[in-house]
C-alpha cells in the first residue's frame, strides 16, 4: 500500500519495471519529495484549480492552501499548448504542484509536453485502461491521478462507481470522481454525491486517495466536505467569472473548505 499523504511513494521505478522517461522540461522549484507527500504533513483535504490559462490565473494561487494547479491539453476552450503551461507554471507560488491533463495521450503527446514544462503529475481524463495508466505511471516516473466519470443522475450504480474506482486505484495514485460528458470535464454539472462513500472506501483499500470534481463551487463546497468522505477536489468552472478564474472565488471556496476540515498542502 501507499503511503497516506498524496503521492506518497511516487513512482521512482513505477510498478512494471524499468528507469522512467527523463523530463526534460524547465525545474521548478517546490516539488521536491517533501511536497509530493512522502514526507508526510497535515492530513486534510487537498486543493487543485484546474484549467489555468494565463500567468495570471498562477498568480491568483499566492498565499492560499491550494496544493495543486492543472493545465488542459486536451480538446478544451481551456486548452492551453506546452509553451504557455510552461510560462504559466513558472509564475506558480513555491510548493504549488503543476498536473498536466490528457485525455488519451500516446506517448509522443506526452513526451512533447513533458520536453516544454515539467509536470509533478499525469491526469487522464479519457478511456485510459487501468493497465495504459500503469504504463504511464512507470514510464514517467510520475504520479497517475484517473478520472472515472459518474453518470449526473440521481440513479447513479453506486456499485459501479465503486468497482470502477478498484480497478485504477490498484494502480493509480489518486481516482477523481468527475461528472460523465463527452466535454471530460469543465462543465461546471455536478453528479449525485451519494456514490462517494462506497468509492472512498474502495479506493483506500486499494491504497490510493479520492478526489471530487464536477459543479463544485464555494456555493456547495461546505456541504461538499462537511458530509462525504473524500481526499481532496478538483475545481475549474466553479472559480471562474465570464471564463476567466477569479481569485476572489478562489479565495472563497478554499475560505469555505478551511471552514469545516483542515487544508492538506
Amino acid at each position: 500500500m501507499r503511503g497516506t499523504e498524496p503521492f506518497a511513494d511516487a513512482p521512482a521505478m513505477g510498478r512494471m519495471g524499468g528507469a522512467p522517461v527523463a523530463q526534460t522540461g524547465p525545474a521548478r522549484g517546490g516539488a521536491d519529495e517533501q511536497a509530493l507527500g512522502k514526507g508526510g504533513g497535515t492530513p486534510g483535504v487537498t486543493v487543485k484549480i484546474c484549467g489555468l490559462r494565463h500567468p495570471d490565473d498562477a498568480r491568483h494561487l499566492e498565499g492560499l492552501p491550494v496544493a495543486f494547479a492543472g493545465f488542459v491539453f486536451a480538446e478544451s476552450r481551456r486548452r492551453v499548448t506546452p509553451e504557455e503551461a510552461a510560462a504559466i507554471a513558472a509564475a506558480l507560488p513555491p510548493g504549488v504542484r503543476a498536473v498536466g491533463v490528457f485525455v488519451n495521450p500516446g506517448d509522443a503527446e506526452l513526451e512533447a509536453v513533458l520536453a516544454a514544462v515539467r509536470l509533478d503529475a499525469v491526469q487522464l481524463h479519457g478511456d485510459e485502461t487501468p493497465e495504459r495508466c500503469a504504463q504511464v505511471r512507470a514510464r514517467y516516473g510520475l504520479p497517475v491521478i484517473k478520472a472515472v466519470g459518474v453518470p449526473d443522475a440521481p440513479d447513479a450504480p453506486t456499485r459501479d462507481v465503486a468497482r470502477a474506482v478498484a480497478r485504477y486505484a490498484a494502480v493509480c495514485d489518486i481516482v477523481l470522481l468527475d461528472t460523465a460528458s463527452p466535454q471530460r470535464g469543465g462543465t461546471g454539472r455536478r453528479f449525485d454525491w451519494h456514490v462517494i462513500p462506497a468509492a472512498f472506501v474502495a479506493a483506500h483499500r486499494a491504497g490510493a486517495r479520492l478526489w471530487v470534481a464536477g459543479g463544485i463551487a464555494p456555493e456547495n463546497v461546505g456541504a461538499l466536505v462537511a458530509r462525504h468522505p473524500l481526499d481532496g477536489i478538483d475545481v475549474s468552472s466553479g472559480v471562474e467569472t465570464q471564463g476567466r478564474k477569479d481569485p476572489t472565488r478562489i479565495r472563497e471556496l478554499v475560505e469555505r473548505v478551511r471552514a469545516y476540515v483542515p487544508l492538506s498542502g
